[in-house]
């Protein structure tokens, strides 16, 4: 409710900051997902009211993207570190999609996301390695890949081309069909509507 009252207001996030708690309490594992459901939907919202240009020579948007970071950190799973060197022992050094091969900005991409009560999540047939920034654009269902093909799609919204030039770049890893056919239904919703 404070939220679309004050939707004009640019210095709202600070007032909301004085609600939030700072004291940690732990939570069984039964209710991760529901914690890390609850803060994707915090984010997105308040993301939604936030302006998407910032200037980022302003202390203020500084702060913004610092508590932005600290909330994915959140969301970042407990066994992300151990799926992540499974993938590179098992596959090659280098990103699925854009071939880079530089292993500091490598990632383990779950195709269907550790979030889903999916009982496989952690199977490598369920994983890719890809550069950070394309983890994140594939997280966000704005790129895929046809499970048909095997061929890279980028939602027409990016406009960018260092990742047009991926569009229709056959993915090799050895991944679930399945798997991608879940991601890419989702790409297509996203991409539809």
């Amino acid at each position: 409710d404070m939220l679309e009252a004050r939707k004009d207001d640019n210095k709202f996030l600070a007032e909301i900051d004085g609600y939030r708690l700072t004291c940690t309490r732990p939570i069984i594992d039964s209710n991760v997902s529901v914690l890390l459901e609850a803060v994707r939907n915090q984010v997105c919202k308040i993301a939604s009211y936030e302006n998407h240009n910032p200037d980022p020579s302003d202390e203020q948007n500084l702060e913004k993207i610092e508590e932005t970071t600290g909330l994915r950190k959140i969301v970042l799973r407990r066994n992300q570190s151990a799926f992540r060197k499974a993938l590179l022992a098992k596959r090659p050094k280098h990103c699925a999609i854009s071939q880079t091969s530089e292993t500091s900005v490598l990632e383990a991409a779950h195709i269907i996301p550790y979030s889903e009560k999916f009982a496989e999540r952690d199977k490598l047939e369920n994983g890719l390695l890809l550069r950070s920034d394309i983890h994140k654009l594939f997280d966000a269902h704005l790129i895929a890949i046809n499970p048909e093909t095997k061929a890279v799609e980028v939602a027409e919204c990016i406009q960018s081309p260092d990742y047009i030039q991926f569009r229709g770049k056959i993915v090799k890893d050895d991944v679930s069909i399945e798997n991608l056919g879940y991601h890419f239904e989702l790409f297509n919703g996203k991409t539809l509507g």
